[in-house]
């Protein structure tokens, strides 16, 4: 699409015609663009590379009220769920940690940091140190990255 992209779009049509169900019909089967979608408002989710049949199926679910996603969407989200699962289990963040990564995610200085958690710099400087070490993260930006692939903050 030319002068938008299908999330946008999809944002844009629910925005303004809440009741018409949205059937994404894209080449994109990475995750992450799945996961846009689905939050967008869409009601499906089909690969170009699919047969009459599948399409026809798709709209009548849709339009009956149902979803419908195509099996390599479908199989690309729970890919993305199970190295979710296995990120998790290889790395414990704690809590104070997480407050840390939240501040770094609100742009939030070292100083601002401390102060609002009522701990010193160095203190500070140390959970960063120890998330961009957990996380395997060369660089701040890495670590945001991270935690937005991994859903440490849902909301982001």
């Amino acid at each position: 699409m030319p002068e938008m992209n299908g999330v946008d779009f999809t944002i844009a049509i629910q925005k303004h015609y809440p009741q018409v169900k949205v059937l994404a019909l894209t080449m994109i089967k990475d995750s992450q663009y799945v996961k846009q979608m689905l939050q967008a408002g869409a009601s499906g989710y089909l690969l170009k590379n699919a047969r009459e049949k599948e399409i026809k199926e798709a709209i009548k679910t849709i339009i009956s009220g149902g979803t419908y996603y195509a099996q390599e969407a479908t199989q690309a989200i729970m890919d993305f769920m199970s190295k979710k699962k296995q990120n998790h289990e290889l790395v414990s963040i704690s809590t104070r940690e997480k407050e840390v990564l939240r501040l770094i995610i609100d742009e939030l200085s070292n100083q601002e940091i401390a102060d609002k958690l009522f701990i010193s710099i160095r203190t500070v400087e140390a959970h960063k140190r120890n998330l961009l070490e957990k996380t395997n993260s060369k660089t701040l930006a890495g670590l945001v990255k991270y935690a937005i692939n991994n859903f440490i903050f849902e909301d982001l």
